[in-house]
């Protein structure tokens, strides 16, 4: 697969637009666009889609429920697909977690390009011409920033990245009434991953300053946010902003090892936040054996006023 972090990333860094609060969907109305698919899972609210449908009451608007159960794969996306490729949408939302973002992602570059296979097609000089929005409900995915879709190998059983510049949304809408109402282990799970991609984008060899302004200040309002979360007075947005500078920091950096094997851990059934979770530690303490990675990360700790014993027992 193609990886624009190896040509790019450099040189260019390229953000959706960010619409956040209550009436963060409304932002998305400024997308021109006929034929809207609203690609959702279980996270769709009644007050989403009554709010969609009151935005887009003057285009062609479809709700069509995700067809996968778990992480996407090119086998289990049919049913989806084909009632895309019926409606023929100029414009795809995705409302869910990371599973339903990746999936809209595997369903509009099916559409678009039918002749894609994996074996085969590399993805460069490409341009898909559909637009997409994310609407994510849970925390940290960071799907909704990424140029990348994950989905299993139907071969092999593991996670695999298909990755284009193309595949990032150009508009983000962050309402923190949609990730409050998810279960607290779904809301642990999710900001685990989030410490995940911020902490392992960090320490990574692709590291650059941009990406480190951004790793410090995710871990510095996730750290600051989690007491208020065990007590139930959390502020979402905040998280969501700390789930999206986690996005941003990993798209450019690449993640580590706790993350890759918890991929793998993913494919055999596994949460992947709580995977991360179980993994990041150890992965982490060996790691910092190196002095190089032991000194960023203490370098990361401080900037972010955090003290080692503390990130530590938080996790």
């Amino acid at each position: 697969m193609w990886e624009p972090q190896a040509l790019f990333s450099n040189y260019i860094q390229r953000q959706p637009v960010i619409f956040h609060g209550m009436d963060a969907l409304r932002g998305l109305y400024s997308i021109p666009a006929n034929r809207i698919a609203v690609i959702h899972g279980r996270g769709m609210t009644d007050t989403a889609r009554q709010m969609l449908a009151e935005i887009f009451h003057k285009r062609d608007l479809q709700f069509l429920p995700k067809s996968w159960k778990g992480e996407p794969r090119l086998s289990n996306v049919g049913e989806t697909l084909r009632a895309i490729e019926e409606f023929r949408p100029d414009f795809f939302i995705a409302v869910g977690g990371g599973s339903v973002i990746d999936g809209t992602k595997l369903c509009r570059l099916l559409l678009e390009f039918p002749f894609y296979n994996k074996e085969r097609s590399r993805l460069e000089g490409i341009s898909l011409h559909s637009r997409f929005a994310a609407v994510p409900t849970t925390l940290g995915s960071g799907a909704e920033v990424s140029s990348a879709i994950m989905i299993i190998d139907d071969a092999t059983g593991s996670k695999q990245a298909i990755v284009h510049a193309d595949m990032r949304p150009e508009a983000v809408a962050y309402n923190p009434a949609y990730v409050s109402a998810a279960s607290h282990d779904v809301q642990a799970a999710s900001l685990l991953d989030a410490v995940s991609h911020l902490v392992e984008g960090y320490l990574s060899c692709k590291k650059n300053d941009m990406a480190d302004l951004m790793a410090e200040a995710g871990i510095r309002i996730l750290f600051g946010e989690l007491p208020s979360l065990a007590n139930g007075h959390a502020d979402f947005l905040r998280l969501q902003y700390a789930g999206y500078l986690g996005g941003m920091v990993q798209d450019t950096c690449l993640v580590g090892a706790a993350h890759a094997i918890a991929h793998q851990f993913g494919a055999q059934g596994f949460s992947h936040g709580i995977a991360v979770g179980i993994l990041l530690v150890p992965i982490l303490r060996w790691n910092m054996q190196d002095e190089t990675v032991r000194s960023r990360f203490h370098q990361l700790l401080h900037r972010a006023g955090i003290e080692e014993k503390i990130f530590f027992d938080r996790l």
